[in-house]
């Protein structure tokens, strides 16, 4: 026995040394720093690994040594946040209440004013008034059949419209020989009452000074047959197109006092006034980034669906706002599976944590204003009156194309750089070259047959995501792109990219 535990002692370790053993792994695991007064500091932490880079990419491309994370930094902090403070004091119920009375009385501000004036209404004949869209017209050689059979008569009868507002910009789409002319670009509007059966009723009216530009009109058109000159006439900011030459279908047009037109004018100015009042209010007390980018999208989304820029309704309907309403529903469910997945990956990033309330309802609300009325903001443009193409010996079309890839290519370079200093750069640069490399594909297939068509909700698509940080130019460029999608869905919906190509 007394060998065995001699023995045992041998391997026992003091109970002294077991405590020094621990504190020489604890100095071991954890440093400590002094400054010069002998203070000590906070203990260092432990390095963060480093980030997981493409092997395929430069090393320059994971971003700095030390990412930056950009945020805005507001100006007048305190003036830019009263609107919330105010709305922090209130109690949860209180709050809740104000919410639910601000959205009925937004409601109720915007569909009183358009269900009025779109409401069915009577001639003095007790024929429901006709309302037309800026590019209907009387005759088509695609819809008239052989001798314009199916658009008879050609005399001897009249009916009363209704026109919308902006009319005075609807121009033929494509190739339209008008004699010697071209309609293409060109408000569709040949002689001067009478007007030739293929021009647009609603520019003729504005020519004729039956309607305006800015608030529409009623008028009543009346059919008077053939028809041997049509004189190139400038009225009312609209210029029509000479044919000297006989046409077997012409029309006049001329004011219907019968028509109880004062009640039944485009309410779209007035509508605007109300939807950019309430969505700026609700812009300057949110702050939270969902709130606010679903509001707004529903928002401007219905805007230009029933108001600024709606879908073609049928042909002369009596009652447009049922179609109007069943368009934006078509439209808006697609789009909203869209636009949660722009807001989980970009707009997120854009409007978390932003305290500047003011310049966010500025620069980002204004840019999807700006983008959404994509039909007055991108159209008044006056390029004519910038001399720089004359100058430099080209025409107008390559001096735009070229003028807007620039800009385009300035701030892309600008948002990559941005994306550079927060470190989330590299999977920009294999998204980017792998979605031009397919679309060159796409358009190059060999014996496909198919035309590459990138519109305006496709090009929106492609430039958001590198707009995904927090800067003012983020936020105005984010806010006009998404304005850009919202117009081209609510207008003309989700339009192939890859189309036939015609013969």
């Amino acid at each position: 026995m007394p060998e065995m535990e001699a023995h045992s002692a041998r391997w026992r370790r003091p109970a002294v040394d077991e405590e020094g053993f621990r504190l020489l792994r604890s100095s071991e695991t954890r440093t400590f720093d002094y400054d010069e007064e002998r203070t000590p500091a906070k203990p260092s932490m432990p390095t963060e690994p480093r980030r997981r880079r493409f092997i395929c990419l430069p090393r320059w491309s994971s971003g700095p040594r030390e990412p930056r994370h950009l945020a805005v930094r507001p100006l007048f902090p305190l003036f830019q946040q009263w609107p919330v403070n105010i709305l922090d004091r209130l109690p949860s119920a209180v709050r809740v209440f104000f919410v639910a009375v601000f959205f009925l009385v937004w409601i109720a501000a915007f569909s009183y004013p358009l269900a009025s004036a779109h409401r069915p209404f009577l001639d003095g004949d007790e024929e429901y008034v006709r309302n037309l869209d800026c590019d209907d017209t009387l005759w088509s050689p695609n819809a008239c059949g052989i001798d314009g059979e199916l658009c008879r008569p050609f005399t001897e009868s009249h009916f009363s419209f209704r026109c919308p507002a902006n009319c005075a910009r609807a121009t033929a789409p494509g190739p339209h020989p008008v004699g010697p002319h071209d309609a293409a670009g060109l408000p569709l509007v040949v002689g001067s009452n009478p007007f030739r059966a293929d021009s647009y009723i609603c520019s003729a009216a504005i020519h004729a000074l039956v309607a305006s530009d800015e608030r529409g009109g009623c008028g009543r058109v009346t059919r008077v047959g053939k028809h041997d000159t049509y004189a190139a006439i400038e009225s009312n900011g609209v210029s029509s197109i000479e044919f000297d030459s006989h046409f077997p279908f012409s029309f006049t047009v001329s004011p219907d006092l019968d028509v109880p037109c004062d009640a039944h004018l485009d309410p779209r100015s007035w509508l605007f006034t109300t939807s950019t009042f309430f969505l700026g209010l609700f812009s300057l007390f949110v702050t939270s980034p969902a709130w606010q980018f679903f509001v707004a999208f529903v928002a401007v989304f219905a805007h230009v669906a029933l108001v600024s820029d709606p879908a073609t309704v049928s042909y002369r309907s009596t009652a447009v706002l049922p179609e109007r309403v069943s368009g934006l529903l078509h439209g808006l469910f697609p789009a909203i599976f869209v636009a949660v997945v722009i807001y989980k990956t970009c707009v997120k990033r854009t409007l978390a944590g932003l305290t500047a309330q003011l310049e966010k309802t500025i620069l980002w609300t204004g840019g999807m204003w700006f983008g959404a009325m994509a039909n007055y903001t991108l159209d008044w443009f006056p390029l004519d009156s910038i001399p720089v193409y004359e100058l430099a010996g080209i025409d107008k079309t390559t001096f735009l194309i070229a003028a807007v890839v620039a800009i385009i290519g300035f701030l892309v370079s600008w948002h990559l750089y941005c994306l550079w200093l927060e470190g989330r750069l590299e999977k920009y640069l294999l998204l980017y070259p792998a979605a031009l490399l397919a679309l060159l594909f796409l358009d190059w297939l060999p014996g496909g047959g198919l035309d590459l068509h990138l519109y305006h909700y496709a090009i929106a698509l492609i430039l958001i995501p590198v707009t995904a940080t927090q800067t003012r130019l983020s936020l105005l460029n984010q806010g006009i792109l998404l304005g850009l999608f919202i117009h081209d869905i609510a207008r003309y919906g989700f339009r192939p990219s890859l189309s036939q190509a015609l013969p």
